[in-house]
């Protein structure tokens, strides 16, 4: 259940940070840390008050999570061979 809950929170972030105009596949979290808009600089320091290095920790989950799903990928693929 837990996991389920999570995948689905991940799912709506994802979804929201289209929405407002990020790129697919990356989260809230993780755009806010790249940008200098003082919006999203006001976002990343919050979100970092929150939980220490929250929006590099997030760049690297969005990352592990892209290298995940091209792993899942290339087996699938290599299965059909």
């Amino acid at each position: 259940m837990a996991s389920y809950l999570m995948h689905t929170i991940i799912a709506f972030d994802l979804f929201m940070n289209v929405v407002f105009g990020g790129r697919f596949g990356e989260t809230i979290s993780a755009r806010v840390g790249l940008t200098h808009a003082w919006y999203d600089e006001a976002i990343a320091g919050f979100l970092n008050e929150l939980q220490p290095h929250h929006t590099e920790l997030a760049r690297e989950h969005d990352l592990g999570r892209d290298l995940e799903a091209i792993t899942d990928l290339e087996k699938k693929r290599g299965s059909r061979k």
